[in-house]
């Protein structure tokens, strides 16, 4: 049993580092008129790809999006992880691959109509808040270019594997203490 044990500790010590750089996180932005509900597959604190869901004054029903990384065809690489992409109209939308978000922000190219070339990026402004922006072509007639920004909140999500991964970590643990209790001698 204690070589079991202790089989399961190396074990348990090889995977960890490769289980905690790689992570899921899932994030909700709200805003007045934005709401965006999206995914980042994170490793080593970088974003390497995510997608999602918007909501927008601009067109009716949610819309897909994607991640803009430093592997977008046409990306513009500014060093340090930051990027630019250009959206319609000539607008440059600015941010990095890290995660959790920080100043910089993340990018999104949006999949709302065919053609429309818009995107959609969120940063921290500070003290729990963040701004959500869309910019690009208008999906409706007699405006070209669109810009809003909104300020919300950003809500992390746990994902149900990490907290499955967590239970089964303290369940070993009690099973451990439990066994080991009763192993010892009774004092008396």
């Amino acid at each position: 049993m204690k070589k079991t044990l202790q089989a399961a500790v190396v074990a348990a010590a090889i995977v960890s580092p490769a289980m905690a750089s790689a992570s899921v996180e899932s994030f909700q932005f709200k805003s007045a008129g934005i709401a965006a509900s999206f995914m980042l597959n994170v490793t080593g604190g970088q974003a390497t790809n995510g997608s999602g869901e918007l909501w927008s004054p601009y067109w009716s029903g949610s819309t897909f999006m994607e991640l803009v990384t430093l592997s977008t065809p046409n990306v513009h690489d500014l060093d340090g992880g930051n990027l630019s992409y250009r959206f319609g109209g000539g607008t440059d939308l600015i941010g990095d691959d890290a995660a959790p978000i920080d100043a910089w922000e993340l990018v999104f190219t949006i999949d709302a109509i065919p053609n429309l070339d818009v995107g959609f990026n969120v940063c921290a402004d500070g003290d729990g808040f963040f701004t959500g922006f869309i910019a690009g072509n208008s999906p409706g007639g007699g405006q070209q270019i669109i810009y809003l920004g909104e300020t919300g909140t950003l809500k992390i999500i746990p994902e149900s594997s990490t907290w499955a991964v967590m239970l089964l970590g303290f369940a070993g643990l009690g099973y451990v203490g439990t066994r080991r209790a009763s192993r010892l001698p009774v004092v008396g």
